[in-house]
């Protein structure tokens, strides 16, 4: 069976019709994990500035959120950029692939 990587080594190798990210998903993922990135170091602020918890958990929540929609994006690249690829080129194994993926995603 394929999946949507093959193990060589201890690197990741592509599958076919991934070859990069073009730069305009490059920049969105960027964009979306510099925000989280900052949301985590507020989060770290408030703890050292000593906040309630309460309001702790909201921002807790605002970083899980951005996570997820992070998620979604690279979900949504990967099957215009692979999986999608991977089917017009007879590849139907790359859905068990994807599938094993999201599973292993959302323990």
């Amino acid at each position: 069976m394929q999946t949507p990587y093959a193990q060589t080594g201890d690197k990741l190798a592509s599958n076919p019709g991934f070859e990069h990210r073009p730069p305009d998903a490059i920049e969105t993922l960027t964009h979306r994990i510099n925000r989280i990135e900052g949301q985590v170091r507020g989060l770290r602020g408030m703890l050292e500035r000593d906040t309630p918890s309460r309001e702790m958990l909201v921002q807790t929540s605002a970083i899980i959120a951005a996570l997820r929609s992070l998620e979604r994006v690279i979900v949504s690249q990967h099957m215009k950029d692979c999986l999608i690829p991977a089917l017009q080129a007879g590849n139907y194994d790359a859905i068990n692939g994807f599938l094993d993926c999201l599973s292993r995603t959302n323990q």
